[in-house]
């Protein structure tokens, strides 16, 4: 986990509302070469950022937010009402073309 990590370019901030306490899982769908194009910053509400290594693919797929150092998919606990979500670029190749925000942790896009 990083406090505030350098980015290699541009960010968002994703303003989003919940009406409903919970977990819930964040996916985008993302195009990444290889290795030297495969990841995000990733935080939730200002927090600590998480580095999300995106899976390989020339094709769109869709992948859950992860953490290198941590769990397999990343779980944020969210209280009802306004929240923020920032990604940073970290690598000029990364590509991030749609966000889905679920609080059903079963559900894969496609």
């Amino acid at each position: 986990v990083y406090s505030n990590p350098e980015s290699s370019g541009g960010s968002l901030v994703y303003q989003f509302e919940v009406s409903e306490a919970g977990r819930y899982r964040v996916w985008g769908r993302v195009q990444a070469a290889g290795d030297l194009d495969d990841s995000f910053w990733v935080s939730m509400d200002g927090g600590e950022y998480a580095l999300w290594d995106l899976e390989w693919s020339d094709n769109w797929l869709w992948d859950p937010v992860s953490d290198r150092n941590g769990a397999e998919y990343l779980e944020f606990e969210l209280s009802a009402g306004n929240h923020s979500l920032t990604i940073k670029q970290r690598e000029d190749g990364s590509k991030l073309d749609k966000l889905l925000i679920t609080d059903n942790l079963t559900y894969l896009p496609h």
